[in-house]
């Protein structure tokens, strides 16, 4: 059997491209096989396994850390490469600090996130996608400005006839954690266009008696009066 070391070639060879380090160990290989098949034509057990040499080759250009990180056309072609059997799993970043909260005020939501440093190979566990988190913050309260409710219905006119006023209210919901006061007013009046109210015959209060119809004789008259106001 052959046995070969990358570092036999020197530092230049630690630039080649894997095409051309996986040609070689091909070559080699088929070569040793060949030499095994008419050195023991009769003995099938004594021809070295051409997938084993090269697993046995690809793992001292492995050592040498001239794996390439993709299987070349010569690879595809033969149906294994130098990045056979290598399984990684995903690899993350650390997480980022968490994200200002959502809000500046009240409750809300805060956020981090991670990359992505490696992908997965082989039969490595793939990345999922828990590249974000969420958590609840909560800020202090908000401000709520004082709102009005709506106006309520008139109320009855003060009087039923004649002159007469009538109101409508409203309430209010209070502000709260410094927020601004209501402006206006909470009452209106109008008034009220009623009917003339029915008035009374009035009589003034009576006069003094007058003096008699005859100062002699026979019965006289005294007479008062009056008048309707």
């Amino acid at each position: 059997m052959i046995h070969f070391h990358m570092s036999w070639f020197g530092d230049p060879f630690r630039t080649m491209k894997a095409t051309y380090l996986e040609m070689f160990l091909i070559v080699m290989t088929a070569l040793q096989t060949t030499e095994a098949v008419i050195a023991h034509p009769q003995d099938g057990n004594s021809a070295p396994d051409l997938h084993a040499q090269t697993r046995m080759m690809r793992a001292e250009i492995r050592h040498d850390g001239l794996e390439s990180k993709e299987a070349s056309p010569m690879s595809s072609f033969f149906g294994f490469g130098l990045d056979e059997a290598i399984d990684v799993d995903c690899e993350w970043d650390d997480w980022s600090d968490w994200s200002a909260c959502q809000f500046t005020c009240g409750e809300g939501i805060s956020m981090r996130y991670r990359k992505v440093l490696h992908m997965a190979e082989g039969a490595g566990k793939a990345c999922d996608s828990s590249n974000r988190e969420e958590r609840d913050c909560s800020m202090s309260a908000c401000p709520i400005d004082c709102v009005y409710n709506d106006w309520a219905d008139w109320t009855e006119c003060s009087a039923t006839c004649g002159s007469s006023t009538r109101y409508q209210r409203r309430t209010s919901q209070a502000a709260q954690f410094g927020g601004a006061e209501c402006s206006g007013s909470d009452e209106k009046s109008e008034v009220c266009h009623q009917a003339v109210c029915p008035i009374d015959c009035e009589f003034s209060d009576w006069h003094d008696w007058g003096g008699c119809s005859k100062t002699c004789g026979s019965t006289g008259k005294e007479v008062r009066e009056r008048v309707i106001m």
